[in-house]
């Protein structure tokens, strides 16, 4: 009896041991080992708390301190032609292996670039000749003599000074008094593109008016000699003051004592307009790059006081019309301005224009203001800045530059 109850005793426990080692493997399935790792998210070591001081190593010292100080320049001589396409020009500028032809009023060149001291205009004049000078847009008060015995004049100093400048160089003097050769200019420091080319472009063609002769004498001012380029001055007229103020490109065809069919001289405006330089050469013709957006013609005034009859008078003004047309465009507009010094056989000249369309064929008349106050019964500077207003203000009330 005693072995049966011990061996069903030992078969109780053993069952027990059995059943407690299933129940424990069951509990761990059902909680998930949230301490494990996934395969979804790697493993990340915990970053340290963070400092004031960098981790890295700072990068080294340049091994060149920095500096202010300017780029030590050269001085270099850009000589014409080699380096005329760094220059602007302005006029009928004519390019020669000797230099720059630069022999019409108020023509000459522009250019810009970085200088320091001085810089110097090269060149030779076969008479006296006054050039006016703009450095950066202003205008520089002295009026630039140059003589025969002259090759080269100091046209801006800087100093010690290095920077950007713009430099425009102009000739006062008309080409009947003087003529011109630009070869080149001498600067410490470099050039850049030239200038561009304003968006509109006029034409002047005119006489002694527009050539600026007596602008800064008086009345009691007589010389037709060559002295007259002391009062001449086609930088102050009424066309280069119109021309800036309309911010324009401009070009001066204009000679003393020209008329449409006679004159003072013993060529006529129709032989003269086409030439590239009368006074060089008769015979060789300007090429007419550039058409003008507006064409301004002064004349009259001596036929007038030379008397001139009609039926010629007018078939020159014809011959003017169409030789403009011819050399541009049918399609330029023209504006004849009269009455500035006398009445400029205005008559004629009206009665021409509207028998060739008038307006309607971009034809237009305007009459000035008249002064004879200035050197030789010429219109004085004041009287040419009044003109310059009217006629900026009829060109913009008539939108011929748009």
């Amino acid at each position: 009896m005693k072995r049966k109850v011990f061996a069903l005793i030992s078969i109780a426990l053993l069952l027990c041991m059995l059943i407690g080692a299933v129940g424990c493997n069951s509990a761990d399935t059902d909680v998930p080992a949230t301490d494990a790792p996934t395969t979804d998210a790697p493993i990340v070591k915990p970053t340290e708390a963070p400092t004031d001081k960098p981790t890295d190593k700072p990068t080294e010292k340049p091994t060149e301190k920095p500096t202010d100080a300017p780029v030590e320049l050269e001085e270099t001589f850009y000589y014409f032609p080699e380096f005329s396409h760094l220059f602007k020009k302005h006029g009928r500028v004519l390019e020669t292996e000797e230099g720059l032809l630069c022999d019409p009023s108020a023509s000459g060149l522009e250019f810009s670039g970085v200088m320091t001291g001085e810089v110097i205009l090269e060149l030779k004049v076969d008479r006296n000749t006054y050039y006016t000078v703009f450095i950066d847009g202003e205008r520089v008060d002295k009026r630039f003599l140059v003589t025969p015995d002259d090759s080269s004049i100091t046209i801006a100093d800087f100093g010690d000074e290095q920077g950007e400048h713009s430099i425009r160089v102009l000739k006062q003097t008309e080409p009947k008094r003087s003529l011109s050769t630009i070869t080149g200019v001498t600067l410490t420091g470099y050039l850049e593109a030239a200038p561009a080319d304003k968006l509109f472009y006029i034409e002047f063609i005119g006489d002694s008016i527009t050539s600026g002769t007596g602008i800064f004498g008086s009345s009691s001012t007589t010389s037709n000699t060559d002295k007259t380029y002391e009062y001449q001055d086609a930088t102050s007229n009424y066309a280069f003051q119109a021309a800036e103020a309309l911010d324009a490109d401009f070009s001066l065809v204009s000679c003393s004592s020209i008329g449409i069919c006679t004159g003072w001289n013993s060529y006529i405006e129709n032989q003269y307009y086409p030439c590239a330089s009368y006074f060089r050469d008769t015979e060789a013709k300007y090429d007419f790059p550039r058409t003008p957006d507006l064409v301004v013609i002064n004349l009259g005034t001596n036929d007038q006081t030379k008397g001139c009859n009609t039926k010629d008078f007018k078939a020159r003004v014809k011959e003017l019309v169409n030789l403009v047309y011819d050399s541009y465009d049918p399609s330029v507009k023209i504006v004849w301005i009269y009455d500035m010094m006398n009445y400029g056989k205005q008559d004629l000249v009206l009665e021409t224009l509207t028998e060739m369309g008038g307006e309607a064929a971009g034809l237009y008349t305007l009459k000035v203001t008249r002064n004879n106050d200035g050197g030789t019964s010429h219109p004085n500077h004041k009287a040419h800045t009044t003109v310059a207003n009217e006629l900026v203000t009829f060109i913009n009330e008539n939108d011929l530059l748009y």
